[in-house]
C-alpha cells in the first residue's frame, strides 16, 4: 500500500542500507507519512522502515510508529513531569506511544503474505523508560487463494451452440 501510485505523493522515502533478514537480503527503505499524526487511522500518519528483499522486491517487514511521536513523547514528557501532584499523581496524562510491526512470513506464487503483525501501546514513566500497557499480536494463517478468470477465458469452454431450427 505504501508504494501505490496512490500513496506516493504522501510519503517521503529514502533508502537507509541493506540487511540481512534471516537467510533473505533485504534493503531497507525508510518511509514518512505527510499528515501529522491524529488517531493512526490512515497510513499517511505513520512512519518507520520497510524491509525488502532484495532479489524479489517482496516485503519481508514493516516497523512502524505515529509521525513524529518521538518529538511529541518528549514534550509531553516533559509537560508531565512537570505538571501539578495531588497525592503523588499528576494532574496531566501520562504519555502514551505506539509501536507496529508486520512480518511477511507467508510465501505462496512468488509473492510474500503478512504472517505476523504486532501492535504495542505503552506509556512513559517518570524516567521516560517504556511501561507495555496493551500488546495486541495477529498471526495470519490458512490462507485460501481463488482463481478468477476472464470471459475470454471461459469462450472455448463453451459447447457449440444448436443449429437454426428448420424453416
Amino acid at each position: 500500500m505504501l508504494f501505490t501510485k496512490q500513496h506516493q505523493p504522501y510519503f517521503r522515502f529514502e533508502p537507509v542500507g541493506n540487511e540481512r533478514i534471516g537467510f533473505q537480503p533485504t534493503a531497507v527503505i525508510a518511509f514518512r507519512g505527510g499528515k501529522a499524526f491524529d488517531r493512526g487511522k490512515e497510513v499517511r500518519e505513520w512512519c518507520g522502515k520497510v524491509w525488502v528483499n532484495s532479489e524479489t522486491g517482496n516485503f519481508v517487514k514493516v516497523e512502524a510508529e505515529p509521525n513524529g511521536q518521538e518529538e511529541l513523547l518528549e514534550a509531553r514528557t516533559d509537560e508531565w513531569r512537570k505538571a501539578l501532584r495531588i497525592v503523588g499523581i499528576s494532574t496531566k496524562k501520562q504519555p502514551r506511544g505506539f509501536h507496529y510491526r508486520l512480518s511477511f512470513t507467508v510465501d505462496k506464487f512468488g509473492l510474500s503474505f503478512p504472517g505476523e503483525a504486532e501492535t504495542r501501546r505503552f506509556a512513559l514513566n517518570i524516567t521516560g523508560d517504556e511501561e507495555l500497557k496493551e500488546r495486541i499480536a495477529q498471526r495470519f494463517r490458512n490462507y485460501v487463494f481463488f482463481n478468477v478468470h476472464s470471459a475470454e477465458d471461459f469462450l472455448g469452454l463453451q459447447s457449440p451452440s444448436p443449429p437454426p431450427p428448420p424453416p
